[in-house]
């Protein structure tokens, strides 16, 4: 007997993948498959419906307006308690559904999640896993996706169909829509539950939507505007975190949102005079990496971006007798640049490639072809798909 989920696959001219993704999942034991098809001017829904063989439902919201709008219109059909979400040019790994499913019913969850393997879209060829990582792995950890995002696969997730009916996708949200749904939905209450398994197969194209990393910034911030300070520290606070690793949370939310000066005041609570250089505050954590270059860091990063790159150069560079990183050397090439020391700027990003070869930023900061790119976060030390 089938499962009380359904899968939904938000999909517009997805002709090339639509076939592989729905094969995938014509054995995941759901209710029901819904194609939300979203105005698709090629020939997605008759790939999709024969690869079905009957075993799928299409849907399309009343006009094209962005992935939200169509996620809504899938929202407003689904029958099951549960639901998960699909894109259309990825896969299910078998037992996924009926996994997470089981997930949700036993841990009281409305929101569940797992693990995933990143696969090139071009060549078909697997790049690697991005599992979970370990310090998001208790529902109390959620607040950490208000840092940094670093649950994999935020739109992927199986969920409560009456919870997320109520707290809805934003349709003003060109990017960055699955964060921003998930942050409601947490505000909403929602629990959350993690497995440590792979089940998602994840392809990624360099010309995806997701990709566009200048306008994701943009909606995440957007997103991340919708939430109080005070209510994230509270969600840090219920799940046990210290003073100082809620306030390294409140930085990294500050700077997403742009507000340097809320940044700065969290810094200084993150990391008071007391504190060690040579401590690693939660070794298990985001960040694995001494205090004192951390802290070095994000001052001289701030400084960056709020203009000031001459008060910027003393602290990236006292961050580099701590640990020589790709990050730090990019944001402090920058800085040079800015000062008009241009040959000093592209011997110390040469050294940030070097460090780093397939890093975005300093590739497009060496080839001084266009606006300098800052790293305004620590790169992740964690396996993930972003190029930054």
């Amino acid at each position: 007997m089938p499962l009380d989920i359904s899968i939904l696959i938000p999909a517009r001219d997805a002709s090339q993948t639509i076939e592989r993704c729905v094969r995938s999942l014509l054995d995941q034991d759901a209710r029901e498959i819904i194609l939300i098809d979203d105005f698709s001017s090629d020939n997605t829904v008759e790939i999709a419906q024969n690869a079905a063989g009957g075993k799928l439902r299409v849907v399309s919201p009343n006009e094209h307006i962005n992935v939200p709008h169509a996620r809504n219109a899938g929202l407003d059909v689904v029958q099951s308690k549960y639901g998960i979400w699909c894109d259309a040019d990825d896969c299910f790994l078998p037992g996924r559904v009926a996994h997470l499913y089981q997930l949700l019913e036993t841990s009281g969850a409305q929101f569940a999640t797992d693990g995933q393997e990143l696969y090139d879209g071009a060549s078909g060829e697997k790049l690697r896993d991005l599992p979970i990582p370990s310090f998001i792995r208790r529902d109390q950890d959620k607040a950490r996706l208000f840092e940094r995002n670093y649950l994999p696969g935020i739109g992927h997730i199986a969920f409560d169909v009456s919870l997320a009916r109520k707290v809805g996708y934003d349709n003003q949200q060109f990017g960055g829509d699955d964060s921003d749904f998930l942050f409601r939905y947490i505000a909403a209450g929602a629990k959350m539950a993690v497995s440590e398994k792979i089940g998602y197969r994840m392809y990624a194209y360099p010309g995806s939507d997701s990709r566009n990393i200048a306008r994701q910034k943009k909606m995440v911030a957007r997103a991340l505007k919708k939430h109080d300070y005070s209510f994230v520290e509270k969600l840090y606070r219920n799940g046990g975190y210290s003073e100082r690793v809620t306030h390294w949370g409140l930085v990294s939310m500050a700077i997403f949102r742009e507000e340097y000066d809320a940044a700065f005041d969290f810094l200084q609570s993150a990391f008071p005079p007391t504190s060690s250089l040579s401590e690693t505050l939660e070794p298990q954590g985001p960040y694995a990496v001494p205090e004192g270059w951390r802290y070095r860091f994000t001052l001289g990063t701030l400084a960056l971006l709020c203009n000031n790159a001459e008060l910027a150069i003393k602290p990236l560079e006292d961050s580099l007798e701590i640990l020589r990183s790709a990050d730090t050397l990019n944001n402090l090439g920058v800085a040079y640049a800015q000062l008009g020391q241009k040959d000093k700027s592209l011997s110390i990003l040469k050294e940030s490639l070097s460090l780093f070869p397939g890093y975005l930023d300093a590739k497009i900061n060496h080839s001084c072809n266009s606006e300098p790119q800052i790293t305004s976060h620590p790169l992740r030390l964690q396996p993930s798909r972003s190029d930054y």
